[in-house]
């Protein structure tokens, strides 16, 4: 069976929506559902496989310039269901042990309209309402961390943001920026309160935010993120003990 989701660094927001589309019609062991909207009324996808009594959630993309990950994501994803069903092992790991032991969440695009103001979406850009925010940062969007709002969602979470905001205040990060500006208070962000309250209702032990680090970031191939990015969460899931955050670093 050939693999319909591709690596893709411009990834967008409609490019998850096609691709959950095909995935949901292929692989019926997948549930996708929406879990609340942003700013921007775009949706909140999460993605569950496996029916183990650890529950999991790995979500990425929080990070408005870090699209590629989401394709992975849902590279992996496909490429996990592919193995279960044929009974094969994905890079050493038996995914048949693993989704008996864990019910694992995956959240793709955490922070969709960011990702659509740093591909430049022509529907963002007109969209007046927040452009007071992002136009002085114009020449910069690739860079662009933060959600629509300015807020980088990353330190928005409540103990995140108890532990960060005062060392970033003192950084002068004090108002909506392209990066680092944790909000005016914790879970100020619709996207974060979202996350919030799914974990709280799921009953989520253990989180894997999947994110790159570093400048070097950009000499990375599609191929090579992946490889990093599934070697790392198959490893995590693999582990036994329940960990409350874990944050995958990919780049030195």
């Amino acid at each position: 069976m050939n693999n319909i989701i591709k690596l893709n660094k411009k990834y967008s927001y409609n490019n998850l929506i096609n691709d959950l589309y095909f995935l949901n019609y292929l692989y019926k062991d997948l549930i996708i559902n929406n879990i609340g909207f942003t700013n921007l009324k775009r949706k909140i996808y999460t993605i569950k496989i496996g029916n183990g009594k650890n529950k999991i959630l790995i979500k990425t993309a929080e990070k408005a310039n870090e699209s590629i990950l989401s394709s992975c994501i849902l590279s992996i994803i496909e490429e996990i269901i592919q193995k279960n069903i044929k009974k094969e092992l994905y890079k050493g790991y038996e995914i048949e042990k693993i989704l008996n032991k864990n019910t694992i969440y995956f959240i793709p695009m955490v922070n969709p309209d960011g990702v659509g103001l740093v591909l430049r979406e022509k529907e963002i850009l007109l969209n007046k309402k927040y452009k007071n925010i992002w136009e002085e940062y114009n020449q910069i969007l690739e860079l662009w961390n933060s959600n629509i709002r300015g807020v980088d969602l990353e330190y928005n979470y409540k103990n995140i943001w108890e532990n960060n905001s005062k060392k970033l205040f003192e950084k002068e990060f004090i108002k909506p920026n392209y990066k680092l500006y944790p909000g005016i208070n914790y879970l100020s962000e619709i996207e974060c309160i979202n996350i919030e309250k799914f974990i709280k209702i799921m009953k989520i032990k253990k989180i894997i935010t999947i994110k790159l680090y570093g400048n070097k970031k950009h000499l990375l191939n599609n191929k090579k993120i992946k490889e990093m990015v599934e070697e790392n969460i198959l490893e995590l899931l693999d582990k036994k003990e329940n960990v409350e955050n874990c944050n995958t670093k990919f780049v030195d």
